[in-house]
């Protein structure tokens, strides 16, 4: 079988692999001991180490977004052990303080007395008179052109559809069944 580019590809990473690992441990080298089984003067000799490194470097010692971070860290958890503070509280300085809050709550929403009215009926049939008509809602309720039925008033009728009122509202309702045509 003739080894494919990927085949290869992934042959010379591995081989990379292999050779970085064994200049890590020849060249670097590496250390057995545990954290716990490291000696005083083993932590002595790492920081001179680190002190001699960094003397001819100009600027901080210090990271100042590290030391800002560390004395955020511990500002917000100083305090009982017991008490979880809320991540998503913002602070009491990022708002104004002198403005009261709000204590009322938002109002809910409430869809139109029209779109109420058009999820709760299903106009069922249409029977015209001369006089105006009846409507049929829902399977079982009869209303008269004129009625009202939950604060709307049937204003007028075609032969699928009917037409309700209630103050500036106005709603239609359509037979929802297949075409008449064909009775």
């Amino acid at each position: 079988m003739k080894p494919t580019k990927k085949h290869m590809l992934l042959g010379a990473a591995a081989v990379l692999a292999v050779a970085g690992l064994a200049i890590d441990r020849a060249v670097i080298g590496y250390d057995l001991t545990e954290p716990s089984q490291a000696s005083a003067g083993q932590a002595t000799a790492a920081s001179s180490a680190l002190r001699q490194a960094t003397q001819g470097v100009a600027g901080p010692t210090k990271n100042p977004v590290t030391e800002h971070l560390k004395g955020f860290s511990n500002q917000a958890w100083s305090g009982s052990e017991d008490e979880v503070k809320d991540a998503f509280c913002a602070p009491a300085g990022w708002f104004d303080q002198s403005r009261p809050v709000d204590s009322e709550a938002p109002p809910a929403f409430l869809p139109d007395p029209g779109t109420q009215f058009v999820h709760k009926h299903r106009l069922e049939a249409v029977m015209m008179t001369g006089s105006g008509g009846y409507a049929i809602l829902d399977g079982e309720k009869v209303i008269r052109t004129g009625q009202k039925i939950d604060g709307f008033t049937l204003v007028s009728l075609t032969k699928r559809e009917a037409v309700f009122r209630s103050g500036d509202s106005q709603v239609v309702l359509a037979i929802e069944s297949g075409d008449l045509s064909g009775r």
